[in-house]
């Protein structure tokens, strides 16, 4: 990102927070799906990380899992770890909730100022990536207003996937190793966004039609990687 970028992401960041002091302020969230969002943090910092143990007396947690994916319950403790418990478990979900927010923007921007060249041309995309809301789950009214936070969190990585992807597209190098726990990432965060995030990896594999089947190869071997790894990190976190 160069110099000339850093204005219109300030612009970007500035209209951001004055949405978020009047959409989200700085006191806990009770409202829509948010005290269930926070409810999930907290059994993960008083009850460890295993989705069954967060409700137990509710189908051995399988509700859990299927509509509460556990990559924002595991941030917001890990926050609160880092922090020596610092920051409490309500305040953790408030700063991820934030961060939700202001994420989609700030990645599509980085995208499309590596795409377009200057920032300026990306500020469009990236102020409609903050401000889309109607028909979108992880939009502004889903994923802020009605808590649907880890979808739109898992939103925000999209954009970073195609962005980690543009020099295998580009320059035909093999492929980025950072891409696999990134998917694992969208995965553990809201399966709801791993076929995009499956699309965006075939099409980067087709952007190179004289090795086609290598590239396709290789993008199952990555796609299967990031499956174990999500898989081995469920099953490692769920056992302590």
């Amino acid at each position: 990102m160069t110099r000339d970028s850093l204005f219109p992401l300030a612009l970007l960041v500035a209209y951001g927070l004055a949405f978020g002091m009047a959409a989200l302020g700085a006191s806990p969230l009770g409202f829509d799906d948010h005290p269930g969002q926070l409810y999930r943090l907290w059994h993960v910092v008083t009850r460890g990380p295993a989705p069954w143990a967060w409700n137990p007396d509710w189908w051995a947690g399988y509700p859990e899992l299927q509509f509460y994916p556990p990559g924002l319950a595991y941030l917001g403790a890990l926050l609160h770890y880092a922090s020596f418990g610092a920051i409490a478990a309500h305040s953790a979900y408030h700063a991820l909730a934030w961060v939700a927010y202001v994420a989609p923007a700030v990645t599509t921007f980085v995208l499309l100022t590596r795409l377009l060249g200057e920032g300026w041309s990306a500020l469009v995309g990236a102020f409609v990536a903050l401000t889309l809301s109607a028909g979108v789950a992880s939009g502004v009214e889903g994923g802020v207003h009605w808590g649907m936070v880890p979808a739109r969190l898992a939103w925000a990585l999209l954009p970073l996937l195609i962005l980690v992807l543009s020099r295998w597209v580009d320059d035909d190098r093999p492929f980025p190793l950072v891409g696999v726990p990134l998917i694992a990432i969208v995965v553990i965060t809201h399966p709801a966004h791993v076929p995009t995030a499956i699309v965006i990896v075939m099409l980067a594999a087709a952007a190179h039609h004289r090795r086609l089947r290598t590239r396709l190869k290789t993008a199952w071997l990555a796609l299967a990687l990031a499956a174990t790894l999500t898989a081995a990190t469920i099953s490692r976190v769920s056992a302590r």
